[in-house]
């Protein structure tokens, strides 16, 4: 009875005032828990802003950091770090897993070279699908994970608040390079120049490229670099007419069928007979394959074709099978996990990039070469390692060793 009079008489004093914690600085600070961490830690390197946003935040929750002699665990950047059990995997814009299926099955190759490695190194994946730069930023900014990896839309991804990009990320595909997260993909002038290579060395002497319009970056980098380097090599380039679409989700199928067939009567009117063409897409061949026949052309006997990104089902159906340029798509996937994983125990390092060089795989009826052409194609294959881009010729800081 007495320890109740007590406690009726001084009732704060049977209450414990709870000190504030890193995580009620996160929140009032709108940032992760991971950058105030690495942020009272010094390992941080953050805008002005946003220090400032923590600096503010401390100073209203009263938050006193614990000496680091007192602290549990292990450091943040430390070796014996503890590694990331989920990371997330972010398809933004157009790009969800309907639109992959339908339209683009190179991106699920790349999905599952994700998924493998993420089986394989024990890390939880999840995946979630941002249409727009709203859906984008609350995405990133739930917590549950503890790296991410993007998927799509460049513009919708660079015009994020600089904060958002403090969370360990790593940007796959396309050719936008940033400093501000790491970005892992394949080098899209190379597969133009491969494309020109083979057809070279098929021995065809006027060459063509069928192709997306410009305002879509991968086709105008692949067809131009296509050009260049058949011109190096003294063939005739002609021009030809740019498809107004850069996938079948853009037009109608019937749509898609007269585009083709009017670049094919742009081949048979030209003033040089075109005897080689780059597709830049393989998407695209089913649907130049007939209208080719139609112009009583033969595919890989009267033109010769190269496709690129060497998507199985769009090159299953026809024969004989054209050569097509593999982009690596699934180990890309595989590569960015370890990537994120790296990134993860890597926070303050400056950002990456590593390009990927593609491979071409040759049409079978490429075995009718002659030995020496049969070598040469050999050499193209050979190009297998990744690449990391040097600062100078991006222009970005990559001082992080080279994944191989």
């Amino acid at each position: 009875m007495k320890k109740m009079a007590r406690n009726r008489k001084f009732p704060e004093a049977s209450k414990k005032t709870k000190a504030p914690t890193l995580r009620d600085v996160a929140r009032l600070a709108q940032v992760n828990i991971s950058t105030v961490s690495r942020f009272l830690n010094g390992k941080a390197s953050l805008s002005e802003h946003t220090a400032n946003l923590i600096r503010s935040a401390i100073a209203q929750t009263g938050y006193q950091a614990v000496p680091e002699h007192r602290r549990k665990g292990n450091r943040l950047g430390s070796q014996t770090s503890k590694l990331p059990s989920t990371v997330c995997l972010v398809l933004v814009g157009k790009f969800d897993l309907r639109w992959i299926a339908d339209y683009s099955v190179v991106y699920a190759y790349l999905i599952s070279g994700v998924r493998q490695a993420a089986h394989a190194a024990g890390v939880d994946l999840v995946l979630r699908h941002a249409a727009t730069k709203e859906e984008l930023q609350a995405v990133l900014c739930g917590i549950g994970f503890d790296g991410c990896l993007l998927l799509g839309d460049d513009p919708s991804v660079a015009d994020l608040p600089e904060r958002i990009h403090l969370k360990p990320m790593v940007k796959l595909f396309g050719d936008t390079f940033s400093t501000r997260w790491d970005t892992l993909s394949y080098s899209n002038i190379e597969t133009g120049r491969i494309a020109a290579r083979y057809l070279t060395q098929k021995n065809c002497s006027a060459v063509g490229c069928l192709s997306g319009p410009d305002t879509h970056g991968i086709f105008g980098i692949r067809s131009i670099s296509f050009e260049m380097e058949a011109r190096a090599a003294g063939v005739e380039v002609i021009s030809l007419p740019r498809l107004k679409f850069g996938d079948l989700s853009e037009v109608c199928l019937e749509q898609a069928h007269d585009a083709v067939g009017a670049f094919v009567k742009a081949i048979k009117q030209a003033n040089q007979q075109v005897d080689g063409l780059f597709v830049t897409q393989d998407h695209l061949l089913p649907l130049l394959w007939p209208a080719l026949q139609k112009a009583g052309l033969e595919p890989c006997r009267d033109i010769a074709l190269i496709g690129c990104n060497n998507e199985l089902p769009h090159l299953r159906s026809l024969y004989p099978r054209p050569a097509s340029i593999d982009i690596r798509a699934e180990e890309i996937g595989r590569i960015a996990i370890q990537q994120l994983l790296w990134r993860v125990a890597h926070p303050g390092e400056p950002c990456r990039t590593v390009l990927l060089p593609p491979v071409l795989l040759a049409s079978p009826s490429d075995f009718e070469l002659s030995p020496e052409a049969q070598i040469r194609l050999n050499q193209n294959r050979g190009m297998s390692g990744a690449r990391t881009i040097d600062p100078a010729e991006q222009g970005i800081n990559s001082a992080a060793p080279d994944l191989r």
